[in-house]
């Protein structure tokens, strides 16, 4: 008798803790958080969860590859938005697609990009202030001015063609 009563309280807490487990998947699954998710799936393992026994363990499963193919998706287009960006000569636009890059988390994994794309902004204004100088110098008629608008256009890394586009 004893041994049943004993057996009884085994099965009540495993009852439990899978009740509480399964609550855990749903809420994550929800609320489509992946950290949730992440930790939800984790404890079902842990308490020894099976998807043929637990399908809320094979839909958690699911919902997170679900949200991380999502997340794939939505990283690869910020960087092909950043690497259109970077190709282009509008600085505004290149500033946008770097703020939405580190508003999203993705300064460190897409580092080297957005570096590339702010040496890319830093010589669109070099280019243009290169191109302002030269037309003050122009306008001067003074070939000292004009010598020294070309010398520093030279020093920013500007061509004579880069300076006129």
């Amino acid at each position: 008798e004893a041994a049943e009563v004993l057996e009884a309280l085994k099965m009540k807490a495993t009852l439990e803790e899978e009740t509480k487990v399964v609550n855990l998947l749903t809420e994550a699954m929800e609320a489509m958080d992946l950290d949730k998710l992440e930790r939800a799936i984790c404890e079902a393992h842990s308490a020894g969860l099976t998807k043929d026994k637990n399908p809320e363990l094979g839909d958690a499963v699911s919902t997170r590859e679900a949200i991380k193919r999502k997340m794939e998706t939505n990283d690869e287009k910020l960087l092909n938005d950043l690497k259109s960006a970077a190709e282009g000569n509008d600085s505004e636009v290149i500033a946008a697609a770097i703020t939405k890059c580190i508003g999203a988390g993705m300064a460190d994994k897409f580092s080297s990009e957005i570096s590339a794309a702010k040496d890319k902004q830093k010589f669109i204004a070099n280019k243009s202030k290169a191109k302002r100088s030269l037309e003050m110098a122009v306008r001067t008629k003074s070939l000292d001015r004009i010598e020294d608008a070309l010398n520093k256009a030279d020093a920013c890394g500007l061509s004579g063609e880069e300076v006129n586009d």
